[in-house]
């Protein structure tokens, strides 16, 4: 974890803007937009039927950059958030970024309060942590009965993978099908949201991508999803 919090300290203050630009010039930029958007559609279907006054915990949250749009959308919704990292600087950051509204931000090992949450997100993290098995206890521990949790995985059969074999800097890296054994111990699994196919060199042109990526991901999700980069899942608390 050392290696992974001097490297997020390091790029703590381009960390929105290298991924998640207007307009997207790469496929790492398009499917970090990608993904956010799927995660705000996803809590529109699911969580808000739980009503108004919603607390939310996301794990992993960089400068704040989710927290921030998931506040934008729904802060008629929620009363409370909280976002927890293990860098410092990626603290430091979105603290300053969002001083302007009510997120509190905090590093991981020194956040000890006990309040329970109705919706904890942690997207695009638990491939680098130590253990997916723990990372689910403690996601469990912390949400309220009834609440959700909204996670994503990396893939090993994904296209991406199988193009571009090697080591990627996980700390695990499994099977859509073994990350789901873990899942099943802790929660129940609502839905599944494919997101990021590789395609090689649809990015050479990014505006004949920015058109394509969408159409050829509708299309492969239904055809082969454990082909995606990515799995978003929707999870209830058991």
């Amino acid at each position: 974890m050392a290696k992974d919090t001097e490297f997020y300290n390091k790029i703590s203050g381009r960390y929105s803007e290298d991924r998640y630009p207007d307009v997207a010039n790469s496929y790492t930029q398009s499917f970090f937009n990608r993904r956010l958007e799927l995660l705000v559609s996803a809590i529109k279907q699911t969580v808000l039927v739980q009503g108004s006054g919603l607390s939310v915990l996301e794990i992993g949250c960089a400068d704040g950059v989710v927290l921030r749009k998931i506040y934008e959308v729904f802060n008629k919704n929620i009363s409370y958030l909280v976002g927890l990292d293990i860098s410092p600087k990626m603290i430091e950051v979105a603290s300053r970024e969002n001083s302007d509204v009510g997120i509190l931000f905090k590093v991981r090992n020194d956040y000890k309060d006990l309040r329970k949450f109705n919706l904890i997100l942690e997207v695009g993290v638990i491939n680098y942590t130590e253990s997916v098995s723990s990372e689910m206890a403690y996601a469990h521990s912390v949400l309220d009965d009834g609440g959700y949790y909204i996670c994503s995985f990396a893939g090993t059969d994904s296209l991406l993978n199988r193009i571009k074999p090697g080591d990627k800097g996980y700390n695990n890296f499994l099977s859509y099908e073994e990350y789901e054994e873990s899942i099943k111990e802790f929660f129940t699994i609502e839905k599944k949201i494919p997101v990021g196919f590789f395609v090689p060199l649809l990015w050479r042109l990014p505006a004949l991508a920015r058109f394509k990526q969408p159409i050829i991901e509708n299309l492969f999700k239904y055809i082969s999803p454990n082909l995606f980069h990515e799995n978003i899942y929707v999870l209830r608390k058991k």
